[in-house]
């Protein structure tokens, strides 16, 4: 996967699970439609993976079993990163793609990602699409004032 090909659409900032530091993150995705999120900064002191994972990566992970969601669910998508898995984590419950479970604030269970993902598709689309700019405001000929 070539980083190059992902185009970032959202930047968003959350708080971590300790709620200690804020995580700054991205969203972003490829023409096939595939999304991926990427942890960009963390005001905390803790070290985090920048890479981008794909969602598709994720979604798998966490319906692994049927086992309440941790960050040790998802720390096997980042290799020798401790942190991030649980960055990751908050940054799923801030997009709204794991919530609670009851008042155990350390387990999570999976949400329906359909608005999720619409959001995104919607974000990668409208990037996508060329800006079409007004002739008539740029054109001699349509706008005697433009060139006088």
């Amino acid at each position: 996967m070539s980083e190059a090909e992902i185009r970032g659409v959202k930047t968003a900032s959350c708080s971590s699970l300790s709620e200690r530091s804020t995580i700054t993150y991205e969203i972003g995705g490829k023409e096939d439609k595939s999304i991926y999120i990427r942890l960009t900064e963390n005001t905390g002191s803790g070290m985090f993976s920048k890479v981008w994972v794909p969602l598709a990566q994720i979604a798998l992970q966490l319906s692994a079993d049927d086992k309440p969601i941790t960050s040790r669910t998802i720390r096997p998508l980042y290799q020798g990163s401790v942190n991030s898995a649980g960055f990751l984590q908050a940054v799923l419950k801030d997009v709204g793609l794991i919530k609670n479970i009851g008042e155990n604030s350390r387990s999570y269970v999976r949400t329906d990602p359909k608005k999720f993902t619409a959001e995104i598709y919607a974000l990668l689309e409208s990037e996508s699409t060329p800006q079409k700019k007004s002739r008539k405001a740029h054109d001699p000929a349509t706008n005697p004032e433009v060139g006088a």
